[in-house]
């Protein structure tokens, strides 16, 4: 398989641009809300819960305070919305991956696995940062969320490794495993990779975790 940089299709670190003041002042709708928790991620990445400010995430996301306030209560509220917004875009991005892999046997379909696990990672820097800064406020809520994002990731593996059938894994393989990929994805994410300058070191990362199942 050729070291193919996976496409990003994930929360940037970057705040969006201030929305025209002709948009609506009112938040209406699925669509407008995930735009305003996007904007949030990219301000709470940069600068975390305390050091970004009501005033500036109601003025990026082109609403008043008392707006951004009626519909997410605090910021601290938003902040939250916006960590487990990011987690569970990462987590769908990474379920259609897994969806698609079409791979001859076991062997060859866990790196492939492997590698999009780590590579969306990557593709979501955003994910990393956050993640730090919810450890930084409440280490147990952070703790939570990463149990959780783990949880669903075995899940997600254990639906894959069903299309390979007459080998038998140790039982202890899956969660070792994504918990390895997470944390590597992670680590390369926050050392500032891109998904193109990761695809080489997640390709040898994940040809060496399969070979050890």
């Amino acid at each position: 398989m050729p070291d193919t940089p996976i496409p990003c299709q994930f929360t940037s670190s970057v705040p969006e641009p201030p929305l025209a003041r002709r948009r609506s002042r009112r938040l209406t709708g699925a669509i407008r809300r995930e735009q305003v928790l996007r904007i949030a991620a990219g301000l709470f990445t940069s600068t975390g819960l305390h050091g970004t400010t009501t005033q500036a995430l109601a003025d990026a996301a082109g609403v008043s305070e008392p707006v951004l306030y009626l519909h997410f209560h605090s910021k601290e509220s938003l902040f939250r919305e916006a960590v487990e917004f990011n987690i569970q875009k990462r987590l769908r991005t990474l379920e259609d991956r897994l969806a698609v892999i079409d791979a001859a046997d076991r062997r060859s379909g866990i790196e492939r696995m492997a590698e999009a696990t780590v590579l969306v990672c990557v593709c979501g820097p955003a994910h990393a940062a956050l993640l730090n800064w919810a450890l930084l406020e409440s280490p147990s809520y952070a703790i939570s969320l990463y149990r959780g994002e783990m949880s669903a990731v075995e899940e997600m593996w254990s639906r894959g490794l069903r299309r390979w059938r007459g080998v038998r894994m140790a039982g202890e393989f899956v969660p070792r495993a994504v918990e390895m990929c997470l944390a590597y994805g992670l680590w390369l994410a926050a050392c500032g990779h891109t998904a193109e300058s990761a695809a080489p070191l997640a390709r040898r990362f994940t040809i060496g975790l399969a070979a050890r199942r």
